[in-house]
């Protein structure tokens, strides 16, 4: 297929090569920073934790989207030194399904907090997800806080 694709002449609009800003700079310079490429390598084929047959295209879901920031064990913590932490996705079977999907779709949890950067992601990549599968997120999320709740 990649043969067949380079046969064919280039066509579209040229983009620019990415341009990294001095934070990104130095995170890289620092290893700290790894691109999606890398992340994509290191996790391999390690999927979230298992929550039975009936929660299969929710931890699916949760592995191409939630996993990037929580890691895929779910359990969150500080991907490099000085980032934010992130919590251990276990806390979402605090949160009653309508504060669940209020939450993903406005980045705003209960008690009107905000999230900073998972009110960005939660507005830009959640958004727009049905009710059906935010239901499904959230019902996979409450499993996996039942089957695994230690730190182990």
């Amino acid at each position: 297929m990649i043969a067949f694709i380079r046969s064919k002449p280039k066509t579209g609009t040229a983009h620019p090569a990415p341009a990294f800003g001095p934070l990104a700079k130095k995170e890289m310079a620092e290893v700290s920073y790894v691109s999606s490429a890398v992340l994509a390598q290191r996790h391999g084929k390690a999927w979230p934790p298992d929550a039975g047959p009936e929660h299969q295209l929710a931890r699916y879901m949760v592995r191409a989207t939630c996993a990037e920031c929580h890691e895929m064990n779910l359990r969150g913590g500080t991907p490099y030194p000085g980032a934010a932490p992130r919590p251990d996705l276990r806390i979402a079977a605090s949160y009653d399904l309508g504060d669940f999907q209020h939450m993903l779709r406005t980045g705003i949890a209960p008690g009107n907090r905000k999230l900073g950067l998972m009110g960005e992601m939660a507005r830009g990549r959640y958004g727009g997800l049905s009710d059906t599968k935010i239901a499904a997120i959230h019902a996979y999320l409450k499993a996996v806080a039942i089957r695994t709740p230690d730190r182990a």
